[in-house]
Formats: C-alpha cells, sequence, structure tokens
C-alpha cells in the first residue's frame, strides 16, 4: 500500500513539474522583449529580424521561425552561424594537432625502433666476428 501511495506521489510531483517549468510558455511569453531577456531563459533562442523568442534544443526543433543568420542562441554576440563557423574550426585545429602529435610519436618510436634494431644486429655481427677469428685462429693453430 505504501509504494502505491509513494508511486502516485512521484507521479503528481513529475506531472506538475513538467507542466508548470514548461520552457515553450516561457520562451513564446518572452517574445517581442530583446535578446538578453529572452536568453537569460535556458533553452530559449532569440531571432533578430523578428524579434521572436523560442525553445531551442538542437534536436528535435522542425522549422526555427528565422534561419541560422538571424538566430542568436545562448549568447547575443555573433549569431547562430558564425557560431557554428568558430566551434568546426576549433574541432578542426583540435583535431589537427592530435593527429601531428600522434603522428610525431610514431615517428618516434619508429625511428628509437630501427635504431634499436641497427643496435641489435651490430652486435650480432660482432659476435658472429668473433666466433669467425676464432674458428680462423683454431684453424690455424692446428
Amino acid at each position: 500500500m505504501k509504494q502505491y501511495f509513494l508511486l502516485i506521489i512521484i507521479s503528481i510531483t513529475t506531472l506538475l513539474s513538467s507542466v508548470h517549468c514548461a520552457p515553450e510558455d516561457n520562451c513564446t511569453k518572452l517574445s517581442n522583449t530583446d535578446c538578453q531577456t529572452c536568453l537569460s531563459e535556458p533553452k530559449c533562442a532569440y531571432c533578430k529580424n523578428n524579434k521572436v523568442c523560442f525553445v531551442y534544443r538542437g534536436e528535435n526543433i522542425i522549422i526555427p521561425p528565422c534561419g541560422p543568420v538571424d538566430m542568436q542562441f545562448e549568447t547575443c554576440v555573433g549569431n547562430f552561424r558564425i557560431w557554428i563557423i568558430i566551434v568546426a574550426v576549433v574541432v578542426g585545429v583540435v583535431l589537427l594537432a592530435i593527429i601531428i602529435v600522434v603522428c610525431c610519436v610514431c615517428r618516434k618510436c619508429k625511428h628509437h625502433s630501427i635504431r634499436k634494431e641497427e643496435r641489435r644486429q651490430q652486435t650480432e655481427d660482432q659476435r658472429i666476428g668473433e666466433r669467425m677469428e676464432e674458428r680462423r685462429a683454431a684453424a690455424e693453430a692446428r
């Protein structure tokens, strides 16, 4: 019985919190305001050209009320398209740096491996040479 009561309380609390904190209502109420006021709400985006404030989660918006040139998201500095370009460039530079570091490390390991193999080969050649000298000396002594 206590479990059902607890389940009902949790369900009602979840329902009330989702109804009360719906970001769609908060964002649409902030239309025809300035950018800072709209973006003060979480998950809201702002269109500069028509002063519309709307919910933007990134993955489930069908058609935004404006294009990426006029859209402001999380900051009023720059527009959405500029931020996409900046993020893409930064990610590209970071990936390029990672690739360069990996290539340098691999190259250094390869050179180290080659030098190690050369040293091993030299010691092996030296041993073979010493054995041959011993055999020659033994053959001459007979």
